[in-house]
């Protein structure tokens, strides 16, 4: 929201403002102006502003007191930006009005009634678009007499014409460090606007010192609070959820009232998929807002409304992605229908990680799927996947309004796309495309989406059915499972992605894509030793650093010093280089080839250790023990 705009009254008085500012730099003479604004003040006044019956010459008095009032603030170019107050009435003076009665006798009666209480930095805000129309406002800002409030509406108009340096130098003084300690809700603004200018800019090193400056050394103040603010928003877009929630709870301290501080947890909850908790917050929001004086109309309080009411959607709907919302709402419509269980083809038993034989089948897609996939592969704009990662895109873009409404109308059209798994494979990648990456609204749509795929399959298949890879029928939805693995990592929910990954690995015990390496760090490093030994032991022959030194780890925890060391001596047969990287606490990184890794060679060595050498530091005992042990290996 703009920091000067007015409250709706019968009287335009912004528009009042700055067409009386021009005029006045026109000529600048009272009497020319007074003219003119009894021949122009109805045009400012809503209908049936005065009732009818009024004495006559009320409407000449009112203007004519305006006129004075209004002259009486406005910086004058010819005078060094300084106004040139008239000499103030006296009862027997002639009146202004131009009756000809002295003052007391006529309009003196009307100057309480009517006065519009104007202070200078008011006009000067008003002042700011008038100058810019004359070519004078370097001029005035040069002459170092506009307030804050009207260099603060110069840099808006600066910026609204894409002039960004010349905004961000209006507005770098108003944020300076010194300014903190007197900081009000205007340096808050400046501080926003700032940001934007240098994001626009490409300054995006200078925006994230100034913070860190503000945050560091700045006292307690509306401005370090903003800063801190702004500093959450940085970080979550990074991923630093632990961090982002630091600074936001030092803003809360700074500025506890803060109208955006609501917004601000909301956008941190949706971002760590804790959207279950964002409508009891966003109703505490709305009611301290309530409480502060805000009436239930106000655009804050009925922001915060809408996301008690639809988090995601009124996420969509402020970023103005109209497709995004489009998709959104088709699936929330869908949300709610039956999970369709797909049939299963039997294949010959498969042999686990145990040696032993496991019943294996093949999804086969309902009859009912196979109209609308049909349909669905003339229109979407992606290659056939080939791997976990899967889809390539056409060069056009998906997301490009004429194709995005070829593919969204064959699922509008067709409610049971929802019921595809391929489908929604598809519709995932659509989600996965780099535009919205680090965009929680569009991760919960994904989210949306995998965890559809996910309750098919889960209606689908017995516990102890395998789901070959290999088959590529059976990939879409195996990659739907991966997918929401990441995503569940990604977003801080780490027991989740554990107990999903799992299951996967019983779904497909081949794990053709390492998903036992993540599932291994993950229970080393959350003390599940035991399991870490059986999943190792599950992949015995595993050539990776991940199941090899886990399990030496895990035994080493659960106190096997013997069995620990033979393993090490094992592992070190096939990854000659783990133990000497883990070891050292500084080590220089290899080279590392874009294309993939070395097995068994020291790239392979350098990210194991990066990963995991803090939770054998962290294990007592245990690098020391393996230092030892690795002076006797080959």
């Amino acid at each position: 929201m703009h920091p000067f705009e007015p409250d709706d009254e019968p009287l335009q008085l912004e528009s009042l403002l700055q067409d009386a500012a021009r005029e006045i730099f026109r000529v600048e003479d009272f009497e020319s102006f007074s003219q003119w604004l009894r021949q122009n003040f109805d045009t400012y006044c809503a209908p049936g502003m005065f009732d009818e019956g009024l004495a006559p010459g009320t409407v000449e008095a009112l203007t004519g007191h305006l006129a004075r009032e209004i002259w009486q603030f406005m910086p004058l170019p010819g005078n060094h930006f300084k106004p040139r107050p008239l000499p103030k009435l006296k009862p027997n003076d002639p009146c202004a009005c131009g009756s000809g009665a002295k003052f007391k006798q006529c309009c003196q009666r009307l100057t309480g009634n009517f006065s519009l209480t104007l202070e200078s930095e008011q006009v000067w805000v008003f002042a700011i678009p008038a100058l810019q129309e004359f070519g004078l406002l370097e001029k005035a800002v040069a002459s170092r007499r506009v307030p804050l409030e009207g260099l603060l509406e110069a840099a808006i108009a600066l910026f609204d014409q894409n002039q960004l340096r010349k905004s961000a130098a209006l507005l770098e003084p108003m944020v300076a460090l010194e300014q903190a300690s007197k900081s009000g809700s205007l340096h808050d603004y400046a501080l926003n606007l700032l940001c934007n200018c240098y994001d626009a800019l490409g300054f995006h090193r200078k925006k994230r010192a100034l913070l860190d400056t503000l945050v560091e050394q700045a006292p307690k103040s509306i401005l370090r609070g903003g800063a801190w603010q702004r500093l959450a928003c940085i970080l979550m877009d990074e991923g630093d959820d632990k961090a982002a929630w630091q600074a936001f709870q030092r803003a809360q301290r700074d500025t506890p009232h803060s109208d955006s501080l609501g917004v601000l947890e909301i956008q941190l909850l949706m971002a760590g998929g804790r959207l279950s908790e964002i409508p009891p917050r966003a109703e505490f929001w709305r009611r301290q807002l309530l409480r502060a004086g805000l009436h239930k109309d106000d655009p804050q309080v009925d922001l915060l409304k809408g996301f008690m009411e639809d988090p995601v959607g009124m996420m969509l709907q402020l970023s103005g992605a109209e497709e995004l919302l489009e998709l959104y709402r088709w699936i929330v419509q869908q949300q709610s229908t039956e999970v369709p269980p797909y049939q299963l083809e039997e294949l010959p038993p498969i042999e686990g990680p145990d040696g032993q034989p496991a019943p294996a089948a093949m999804l086969i897609a309902p009859a009912a799927s196979k109209s609308v996939r049909s349909r669905w592969a003339k229109v979407c704009p992606l290659y056939p996947p080939f791997d976990s990662v899967g889809h390539g895109f056409e060069e056009l873009d998906p997301w490009e309004p004429e194709l995005f409404d070829r593919w969204m109308g064959v699922l509008s059209r067709y409610p049971t796309a929802w019921n595809d798994i391929d489908i929604l494979d598809d519709l995932a990648a659509l989600l996965l495309d780099e535009q919205f990456w680090g965009d929680s609204a569009a991760q919960q749509l994904l989210e949306r989406v995998l965890r559809r795929s996910r309750a098919i399959i889960a209606a689908s298949v017995a516990e102890d059915t395998q789901l070959p890879w290999v088959i590529a029928e059976n990939r879409p939805a195996l990659r739907a499972l991966m997918r929401l693995v990441t995503l569940l990592n990604d977003t801080g929910r780490k027991a989740q992605a554990v107990e999903l990954s799992e299951w996967i690995l019983r779904l497909n015990a081949e794990d053709n894509h390492g998903l036992r390496w993540e599932l291994m760090d993950a229970y080393l490093k959350g003390g599940r030793d035991k399991d870490a030994l059986t999943l190792a032991q599950l992949y015995d022959g595993d050539i990776a650093p991940q199941t090899r030194y886990g399990k030496v780890l895990a035994l080493f925890r659960l106190g096997d010093l013997a069995g620990a060391e033979a393993a090490v001596r094992d592992a070190h047969t096939d990854l000659p280089y783990v133990a000497r990287y883990l070891c050292l606490k500084r080590i220089r990184q290899p080279e590392l080839d874009e294309f993939g890794i070395t097995l068994g060679g020291e790239d392979q060595a350098w990210f194991y250790r990066d990963d995991m050498r803090a939770t054998w530091d962290a294990t007592e005992g245990a690098l020391d023990w393996l230092k030892k042990l690795a002076r006797s290996l080959p």
